[in-house]
């Protein structure tokens, strides 16, 4: 997580950045404007800062995407024509059984009291919603491995293990944040 401030009002802004939701690029447009910005807390130890801030603001991405997008960081070469869930279950039921990657780690778990939810999906609302609300304008992005269209919206439901242990892991997002199961999963 990560707070910025600017350098001649002082407005202070916490962003609970979950990993594959635009947080590099959010980072990289405040310090491309002149904010400072420190690293603040750690988002796999689940604190709540005690950090006093102006604002709070997180950016929530379909959980079934977000797990393809952290797949794909980690496996740059997977090809989604080719055995794609068979090495996706693999991956995730091996990384899960530790919980050692923060990418892995479910949306909600991140949020704060009066955390302000903006949605990954579009992201020219993302870069519009920080130069309205902050004036920070629109600049390059600054990793686009992560392109929601790149994904399947459907699981082929054959790997029941790995179904049960998404289930587990995600549900709770996927009702919090409004976001339907992938088809194919109960």
């Amino acid at each position: 997580m990560a707070i910025y401030e600017h350098p001649e009002s002082g407005i202070r802004i916490r962003h609970r950045h979950a990993p594959r939701t635009s947080g590099t690029s959010i980072t990289y447009a405040f310090q491309q404007n002149s904010w400072l910005v420190s690293e603040h807390e750690l988002p796999h130890k689940h604190r709540i800062s005690d950090t006093q801030v102006d604002h709070d603001f997180m950016v929530v991405r379909n959980p079934w995407h977000k797990l393809q997008s952290s797949f794909k960081y980690w496996n740059p070469e997977a090809d989604i024509t080719h055995n794609y869930f068979t090495k996706l279950q693999t991956w995730f039921q091996s990384d899960l059984c530790e919980l050692t990657s923060e990418h892995l780690i479910p949306q909600h778990k991140f949020l704060g009291t009066d955390t302000q939810i903006w949605y990954f999906e579009n992201i020219d609302n993302l870069h519009r919603d920080l130069h309205r609300k902050y004036g920070i304008p629109k600049v390059g992005i600054a990793n686009n491995r992560g392109r929601t269209y790149d994904y399947l919206d459907n699981y082929d439901g054959t790997d029941k293990i790995f179904m049960e242990k998404y289930l587990d892991l995600y549900h709770a997002d996927h009702e919090k944040f409004g976001y339907d199961l992938p088809r194919g999963m109960k």
